[in-house]
């Protein structure tokens, strides 16, 4: 085997109020796709398990205190971006938190929007929506678990 086996791993946060309306942030600044909507997310460091990275990125993002209980592991994408190393992002639940969303990072968001899971794919429609976004919402919605985007069909067959 050559080279390392190494893909980053993300997180991606469906935080769903008692409304059944999720939390979008609008990214920018310095924000890896500045202008974009996102769900809030961010990256596992060293060290650091996805679940325990869910609870710091909402702190940090939103002011959020989230307890491991109440995080749920929905969905799963395999993505390679047109630009730099393929990821693995991990979906997760989160219904129940302490606090008040409010935008702690100014520099890297500059706006918060709760919208119906299904409103989702209208947004995209007419505003930038990350597709790491799109599709984990997309795969809660239908149940699903798990998919891949972004790769060829050449590259998904041995």
């Amino acid at each position: 085997m050559s080279g390392q086996l190494r893909s980053p791993l993300d997180v991606l946060v469906l935080l769903e109020d008692d409304d059944g309306d999720i939390l979008l942030t609008k990214r920018s600044g310095r924000a890896p796709a500045s202008g974009m909507w996102a769900l809030p997310s961010g990256g596992v460091e060293e060290g650091e398990d996805v679940v325990a990275t869910v609870q710091r990125e909402l702190r940090e993002e939103l002011g959020l205190l989230v307890a491991r209980d109440d995080i749920t592991c929905v969905a799963v994408v395999h993505a390679r971006p047109p630009l730099g190393p393929a990821r693995v992002g991990f979906g997760f639940l989160v219904r129940r938190w302490s606090g008040h969303p409010q935008i702690m990072e100014p520099h890297l968001c500059s706006e918060l929007r709760w919208v119906g899971p299904e409103e989702v794919a209208a947004l995209a429609a007419t505003a930038p929506v990350m597709s790491y976004t799109q599709e984990i919402v997309r795969l809660w919605v239908q149940g699903e678990s798990f998919s891949t985007i972004g790769w060829s069909e050449a590259l998904r067959t041995v």
